[in-house]
């Protein structure tokens, strides 16, 4: 007999592959859009922006202002500041005429870059443990 296209094998591989694939590109999107934030004229923009909500006193210490290592690991630190800017606001993590005058944009491209990445990740482990606890 030949291949079927309404095999149930052929679904289930087909379902399989789209469960393990997908969250791979999801946190891939989310880390490029990441990247070119770091890397771009937004990076500028995001620390005039927040210039009094950023302490970069730690890191600065550390890393090199300009360093790409240094953008890398400021960016997501400013996007979950970002993410809940209520309880950052209340923490004093964050000021709330900054994040008021914040370009939308800009927070827009932030806030898609943290949620790509972390539904990918949840998505990940979610479809780890499914192929895992299935046998």
């Amino acid at each position: 007999m030949g291949f079927q296209l309404t095999s149930t094998d052929y679904w289930q591989v087909g379902l399989t592959l789209s469960l393990l694939v997908t969250p791979f590109c999801l946190c891939s999107i989310g880390l490029i859009m990441s990247s070119y934030i770091a890397h771009s004229k937004d990076f500028h923009t995001l620390t005039t922006a927040l210039s009094k909500s950023i302490n970069l006193d730690p890191l600065s210490k550390s890393l090199h202002y300009g360093s790409p290592r240094f953008r890398s690991i400021l960016i997501p630190r400013l996007s979950a500041t970002l993410v809940f800017p209520m309880f950052s606001i209340r923490k004093n993590m964050l000021d709330a005429g900054e994040y008021a005058a914040m370009p939308k944009g800009l927070k827009f491209r932030i806030l898609s870059a943290f949620w790509l990445t972390a539904i990918g990740f949840v998505w990940i482990l979610i479809s780890a443990g499914m192929i895992t606890f299935a046998d």
